[in-house]
């Protein structure tokens, strides 16, 4: 009988080896990340649990969210940034690409769905953007799956507007500005820096929150206040209202408090009336008048200047205002003074009626349609198939014209517009 040879013997050996191990040993659950093993965690923290997340059906190789506030309905507006964490024990960093997350927020959609790509090898740091909520608690999961977060209110600012006599003001805007410049770096205190109030007067300041500590922010030395690099927010805040022909307030608060702020608008004085010409006698075609009360140098309100070139600025207070006259963001005129009651005629030294514009945006030897243009009162109006835009009645003088392709800026140029001219043309580069 012929011998088998040794090799064939040492393969019967490795077959029943890897029979005896796959068959009779439980198998264990690892997570295999590229060529790198990682052993499961504990069992006191299952596979892919997230801290204050429930995990449910319907997992993937991503992160699929479902966001709910406190009441357990579906969150459907903000967004979601991703974050990694440090690498698990026994990745190789060759194994696992270092991951900066997502740089822009994933939208949540109906239901309050989103799905984000999970970190190769590392935890996945998950972070709310959102005006006026905040995420319950650190939302950081081991692996891709399926799982439900919780969101809360984000601490915030309540207001109420009242006019001179204790009545609540609806539709009014209220702005919150720095008191000084002397911290250049610091943040302001709020989402956002306007607020417009309901119908009861009331208005709202959503705070600037940082994110809860998770284990990423542990690892960039984020958690601990002392050595985070973590920008001031302004000391100080003012709140100013003006109430159209109901007058003008401001009120200085700190800005980390209160929480309630009441602003009672002064008792308006009186209203400055008058009119707006050119040398020519005819009117401007988009004039606006500001004023600027000299002693409260916060309070200040604008006009347009009707088709008759007459205006009205109503709510005024006490004390003197400057008036300036402006068109297409450009100031025409000199300043004048004026109080409550007062009646003016401000005539400039310019052709009011101006000159009609034609311009025309060439790229590459050729029109450019479809791009937009700002400035000089083209006002965003997008080039026609010759590379064209029309804006009328602008006045002489010298205008910055911004050119851009959706959000892209392709070119900054100054365009001077004389009486003489009426076609000018951009090349871009």
């Amino acid at each position: 009988m012929r011998r088998r040879p040794w090799w064939f013997l040492v393969a019967v050996l490795c077959a029943a080896l890897a029979f005896w191990v796959f068959s009779d040993r439980p198998t264990s659950v690892t997570r295999v990340v590229t060529e790198a093993s990682v052993e499961a965690p504990p069992a006191s923290r299952p596979a892919g649990a997230g801290v204050h997340a429930r995990e449910v059906d319907g997992a993937s190789r991503h992160l699929a969210l479902t966001v709910i506030d406190s009441d357990g309905d579906a969150l459907t507006s903000g967004g979601l940034l991703t974050a990694c964490g440090p690498l698990f024990e026994g990745v190789a960093p060759q194994a696992a690409p270092p991951g900066l997350g997502a740089r822009a927020p994933v939208s949540i959609g109906t239901g309050g769905t989103a799905v984000v790509s999970a970190c190769v090898g590392a935890p996945t740091c998950v972070r709310l953007r959102h005006p006026t909520l905040r995420a319950k608690g650190a939302w950081v999961f081991d692996e891709a799956g399926a799982y439900e977060v919780e969101v809360e209110a984000a601490p915030v600012v309540y207001g109420e507007v009242l006019d001179s006599d204790g009545a609540p003001l609806a539709g009014v805007r209220v702005s919150a500005a720095r008191v000084d410049d002397s911290d250049p770096l610091a943040l302001p205190p709020f989402r956002s820096m306007y607020a417009i109030t309901d119908e009861a007067g009331g208005f709202t300041f959503t705070r600037i929150a940082h994110d809860p500590c998770d284990l990423c922010a542990e690892a960039a030395g984020s958690c601990d206040e002392e050595t985070a690099r973590v920008l001031p927010v302004w000391a100080d805040v003012k709140l100013l209202v003006s109430g159209g022909r109901h007058g003008f307030t401001s009120e200085r608060v700190a800005s980390d408090e209160p929480d309630r702020v009441t602003l009672q608008l002064e008792a308006p004085t009186g209203v400055v009336t008058g009119t707006v010409l050119g040398s020519d006698g005819s009117r401007y075609a988009r004039a606006r008048v500001l004023a600027r009360a000299d002693d409260r140098p916060d309070e200040r309100r604008s006009v347009p200047v009707g088709e008759d070139g007459e205006f009205v600025l109503g709510g005024l207070g006490e004390g003197s205002y400057a008036i300036t006259v402006v068109q297409d963001g450009r100031r025409i005129g000199a300043s004048s003074s004026a109080v409550a009651g007062d009646t003016m005629t401000l005539v400039t030294d310019e052709v009011a009626a101006g000159t009609d514009v034609r311009l025309q945006v060439l790229r590459g030897g050729g029109p450019a349609e479809g791009l937009r243009v700002f400035g000089a009162s083209f006002r965003g109006r997008e080039t026609d198939p010759e590379g064209e835009v029309f804006a009328g009645g602008v006045v002489e003088g010298t205008y910055p014209v911004r050119i851009a392709k959706g959000r892209e800026t392709l070119a900054r140029r100054e365009l001077v517009v004389r009486a003489d001219t009426s076609i000018y043309v951009i090349e871009l580069d």
